[in-house]
């Protein structure tokens, strides 16, 4: 009734006429870097979101642009975010009975077959083949197709190239994705690098609040609530046939392990979440999710890994790396009063040592008076717990 709908691409004066594949990967970009279109309920703008696409773009998209310098690419997407795109087929990786998870880091060459996701006759890993077209849309890799931003010929657009002694190869501490994925969904399409320092960017306000947001939010209501039923899957589909996928149920019933997993509330739920999780990768709500999910522990000590960017040949590059064992305990999921105000304002205290410091002191206190009545007066004991209450004041 607002005029609100989900964001489709139209193909314009720039692009003319493209394959639906591209299209489809355009729906994913243009949902966010689309200056206010039909999805956008709310943005920020205060935000014009450039800097963060210069961080974002590769330094450069063929080997004339290697020394390029006005974007940089070091803002880079793990491996665990590339793991929750589903297959081609609807569903996940390591669900799919046709898609071969455990040889997923084998190489494979690319073919007329990809011709829109990866360059023919390029070697990259199995496990950037055959994938969902938000995969394409939202991630870049060495080898993958990068549609745009200075060239719209669809059938001979960029690619990328991020091995050692590649334009994109790592040359030094920063200025490359670090994980070997680059976040293409955040790069509006029509930027361009104009020459070698600098990068025109079509700015946009960060988006806060869109429409798909609020369908998946809504069937994720709807599941805890009533389980499944029929408008659970009505909003979800709707998100996954923008997304150029089949149902759910389809999905699922033809090519998942568990085909009947959208049959109760706590298999769909796993459902709604994932699907959420890829719709809105890369937007920020990830953060907030796996909190009020209570996932953070799990999901948030698993180590951070990559590709081995440091190698030049494809056998060598294509091995999963550790980059970085983060941490979450169960403190994480409170936000600290900075230090500043502590200083300040001597009658605060940190919220989540606040029961505890109570409960302690309490404790200490009464082992005081214990002590002063008793005839045997230890000092160390004194000394102890009054140090310990200076610490805890």
């Amino acid at each position: 009734a607002l005029g609100y709908m989900l964001y489709e691409f139209q193909p314009t004066l720039l692009t003319g006429q493209i394959s639906e594949e591209t299209r489809i990967h355009l729906n994913c970009r243009g949902t966010v870097t689309e200056r206010w279109n039909t999805e956008i309920i709310w943005a920020n703008t205060s935000s014009t979101t450039r800097h963060m696409q210069t961080w974002c773009a590769p330094r450069g998209l063929n080997n004339a642009q290697r020394a390029y310098s006005g974007s940089n690419g070091s803002y880079g997407v793990t491996m665990k975010v590339a793991n929750l795109f589903y297959t081609k087929n609807g569903v996940p990786i390591d669900e799919d009975v046709s898609w071969d998870y455990n040889n997923r880091f084998n190489l494979r060459t690319g073919t007329d077959a990809e011709m829109h996701t990866i360059k023919k006759g390029y070697v990259t890993a199995e496990f950037n083949f055959d994938r969902e077209p938000r995969f394409y849309g939202s991630l870049g890799f060495d080898g993958g197709i990068w549609y745009g931003n200075g060239n719209y010929n669809d059938a001979n657009p960029y690619w990328l190239e991020a091995k050692i002694g590649q334009f994109l190869g790592k040359t030094q501490g920063g200025w490359h994705s670090v994980p070997g994925y680059w976040a293409k969904k955040l790069v509006n399409y029509t930027n361009t690098a104009t020459n070698s320092t600098t990068y025109t960017t079509t700015n946009y306000p960060w988006v806060m609040l869109r429409l798909g947001d609020l369908y998946l939010l809504y069937a994720e209501a709807m599941n805890e609530v009533n389980g499944p039923s029929p408008e659970v899957f009505q909003y979800l589909d709707l998100i996954r046939a923008k997304g150029g996928l089949p149902g759910v149920k389809e999905s699922w019933s033809n090519f998942s392990r568990n085909p009947s997993k959208f049959s109760k509330k706590e298999g769909l739920r796993e459902i709604i979440r994932r699907e959420r999780s890829i719709e809105m990768a890369l937007e920020g709500e990830r953060f907030w999710d796996l909190r009020r999910w209570k996932d953070a522990p799990l999901e948030l000590n698993k180590p951070i890994t990559g590709w081995d960017v440091d190698q030049e040949k494809a056998e060598d590059y294509y091995r999963e790396k550790v980059l970085f064992n983060q941490t979450f305990s169960l403190k994480d999921y409170f936000w600290p009063i900075r230090e500043h105000d502590l200083i300040v304002n001597k009658n605060l205290v940190q919220i989540l040592l606040k029961k505890k410091i109570k409960k302690k002191l309490d404790s200490y206190l009464q082992f005081l008076i214990s002590v002063l009545d008793s005839d045997d007066t230890d000092s160390g004991h004194l000394m102890f717990a009054l140090n310990d209450l200076e610490r805890y004041r």
